[in-house]
């Protein structure tokens, strides 16, 4: 014989599941607002840029920008042969005995940048409202193939930091849609799982793997590299490592159309824009600059060349052979040493004289008191 349910204990049951479910919904709808709280933070702690290796870069210029003021204002982009060879704080102290008020100078390289680094650098900047009068811009001719149909450099980009309003451009130079749109929306479901190494780096950055930390920089943004002192056979083994990431490239250079073609684009926005435009080949060791072959040699020419026809005013620097080859740790990465001799002459030879024709074009848009 079966047993009456008892009315009040289903009703029980069932308002039980109710509130339960309630729960779930507030706990998810809180851990949404949460993780969106959470995203919207990270953005602008770091400037508009949610990649660890720019942010740290971008907060640090916009500090120096808000206590300079009205002084001009030169960025470097580029590479780590950038990040570790100009030495900023030198050029900005060789400007400051020639120029009043003294302009500032930012090292904005990162360590794998190449044209397309510089380009999201360059959009950090606007989205930052803290364009320069000056960009120097490094030109690397190792990065200016393609593997795969994209820049040889976008193995080095963390597609999940990487904002909604790239993708148009990041699709043309390769990326497909679906994968951007698959990382991004990680990252905004769980941010503080993608922003970890962001954090951690910030805040703690004892705590993050070797391959993780943030290279310690100074305060213009030079990567702050105790002084190295060449021991036997240190520069041979740099040398090698050098030779094993770049030889083949420099041998047998076959520019690549999204490489070219996304550093035609940084060059025609930076002149739109109405800021001075430098292009710079960084200092190369005799050994580093054997590899060159003469086709690329030709190749690095043309594609100054084409870029000198997107800015007829825009400065080409050859400063491969500057720095006398005992001042290099691996032919192309510069001691610190050779950071200064090489930014006290970028100084005064390159970055003055455009310092020279800012002053002057000021002068000249400045409304002349009536008498």
């Amino acid at each position: 014989m079966e047993t009456p349910t008892d009315p009040r204990r289903g009703r029980r049951r069932t308002e039980d599941e109710r509130r339960a479910r309630r729960i779930l919904a507030i706990a998810l709808v809180g851990l949404f607002v949460l993780q969106h709280a959470a995203y919207t933070a990270f953005r602008w702690l770091a400037g508009g840029t949610l990649d660890a290796l720019r942010a740290s870069k971008v907060i640090q210029l916009r500090d120096l920008r808000r206590d300079a003021g009205a002084r001009p204002s030169i960025v470097v982009l580029g590479s780590s042969r950038t990040e570790e060879g100009v030495q900023a704080a030198e050029a900005e102290a060789v400007l400051a005995a020639a120029h009043s008020p003294a302009p500032t100078v930012y090292n904005l390289g990162v360590s794998g940048g190449g044209p397309l680094f510089e380009r999201l650098c360059w959009r950090d900047l606007v989205r930052g409202d803290l364009r320069p009068d000056v960009v120097v811009i490094e030109i690397f001719a190792s990065l200016l193939g393609d593997l795969d149909g994209e820049p040889r450099e976008s193995g080095w980009i963390d597609d999940s930091r990487i904002e909604l309003d790239d993708f148009a451009t990041l699709e043309r130079f390769g990326y497909g849609r679906a994968e951007l749109y698959g990382k991004w929306l990680v990252t905004r479901a769980l941010p503080l799982h993608a922003f970890r190494w962001m954090i951690v780096g910030r805040w703690l950055p004892d705590l993050a793997p070797g391959e993780r930390r943030l290279r310690p920089v100074d305060s213009r943004g030079t990567f702050a590299q105790p002084d190295w002192t060449a021991v036997p056979g240190s520069y041979e083994r740099g040398l090698a490592r050098a030779a094993a990431e770049h030889r083949q490239f420099l041998e047998h250079l076959e520019l690549g159309a999204s490489a070219t073609r996304v550093l035609r684009e940084l060059v025609q926005q930076v002149r739109a824009s109405g800021t001075k435009v430098v292009l710079l080949r960084m200092p190369e060791s005799t050994d580093f600059r054997g590899w060159y072959s003469r086709a690329t040699t030709a190749a690095l020419d043309q594609v100054v060349d084409v870029l000198r026809a997107d800015d007829p005013e825009a400065i080409v620097v050859d400063a491969s052979s500057w720095v006398p080859d005992a001042e290099f740790k691996d032919g192309h990465h510069l001691s610190r040493r050779g950071g200064l001799h090489f930014s006290d002459r970028l100084a005064r030879e390159v970055l003055s004289p455009i310092v020279d024709g800012l002053v002057a074009a000021k002068r000249l848009d400045s409304p002349v008191p009536s008498g």
